[in-house]
């Protein structure tokens, strides 16, 4: 009898967890999906939408090892982004046509009364991936490296 309560105690755990994420996620409107860049894979977070765009990766603590956020946009541009709200340093992939075309390392945040560094690509990129600082020269990422979602 203690065996079938402890069973369904595990169970009523792991349904509320795994509800508590999906809500999690569903309020933050993330969409995730899998990114592979040379020969790297990494999970993403999409920003497909203006305000997920806007809002990044600004207060957020920190971020995996081997994740990022992957911003897709309609056509290739210059593409400007800034370090407004942000609590560590990124690196900046900039990507046109499924292949790496500009990298940002090692961008800090802003400290405290510390001016946004803003980011300006000079290349013209339709994605963009933001990931840890470090990242680029760890993995050996290099402008020509092919990105598929």
């Amino acid at each position: 009898m203690r065996g079938k309560i402890r069973i369904g105690l595990v169970l009523i755990v792991a349904a509320a967890a795994s509800a508590f994420l999906l809500d999690h996620y569903l309020k933050r409107g993330a969409v995730m999906g899998n990114l592979i860049i040379g020969e790297v894979r990494i999970s993403v977070e999409l920003a497909n939408t203006l305000a997920k765009k806007y809002q990044g990766l600004s207060g957020r603590d920190s971020l995996c090892e081997k994740c990022g956020m992957f911003f897709v946009y309609e056509k290739p541009e210059r593409q400007r982004f800034a370090m407004r709200g942000m609590k560590f340093p990124l690196d900046f992939i900039f990507v046109r046509k499924g292949k790496v075309v500009e990298i940002w390392k090692n961008v800090p945040a802003p400290g405290e009364g510390e001016s946004v560094e803003n980011i300006d690509s000079g290349e013209t990129a339709d994605q963009v991936l933001e990931v840890n600082a470090g990242f680029i020269e760890k993995y050996g990422v290099k402008i020509g490296d092919k990105i598929e979602l």
